[in-house]
């Protein structure tokens, strides 16, 4: 039996099978601040800082019975992140100690940045549609080279 950096028990056996069981499960609360990611549809975004604080590990059977009653995610389609609306966001930023004019600063950022994402977008498409006809012209180019170049050799050996 072995340990790992983390503290995980990994039990080796005989004939090479193996199983890795979780003692502990350590649990960081992050802070919330002000985002750069454009995808929102209005407002601010929010990200989580660099800055945590940790929580006293607990066992996973502790965390598992602490999970129960929780929602569980349906494994049948892509989860998707969490919606927050425009109010809540601005909420929480203000409870965070950011004031009217760094969420506003925030916002026109983001509004920036998905223009300039818009614009990259179509850019980007022509030069990918071009790439795309230059490798079928060099296809076609090939395969032409090569029926020309069977046909003569076929001529040359009928001959």
């Amino acid at each position: 039996m072995q340990q790992d950096q983390e503290g995980s028990t990994l039990h080796l056996h005989k004939r090479d099978k193996r199983t890795v069981v979780f003692s502990d499960v350590h649990i960081r609360d992050y802070s919330i601040t002000l985002g750069n990611n454009p995808s929102v549809s209005i407002g601010a975004p929010i990200s989580l800082s660099w800055e945590y604080d940790v929580r006293d590990p607990i066992t996973v059977q502790e965390y598992e019975r602490s999970k129960r009653g929780r929602k569980r995610l349906v494994r049948h389609h892509k989860p998707q992140p969490p919606i927050m609306s425009y109010y809540k966001r601005h909420e929480i930023l203000h409870e965070m100690g950011f004031d009217d004019k760094a969420i506003r600063k925030a916002e026109q950022q983001a509004k920036y940045d998905k223009l300039r994402r818009s614009l990259s977008k179509q850019v980007c498409f022509p030069q990918r549609l071009n790439d795309s006809i230059k490798a079928e012209v060099g296809r076609i180019k090939n395969l032409l080279y090569l029926n020309t170049y069977n046909r003569k050799w076929s001529e040359t050996i009928s001959q």
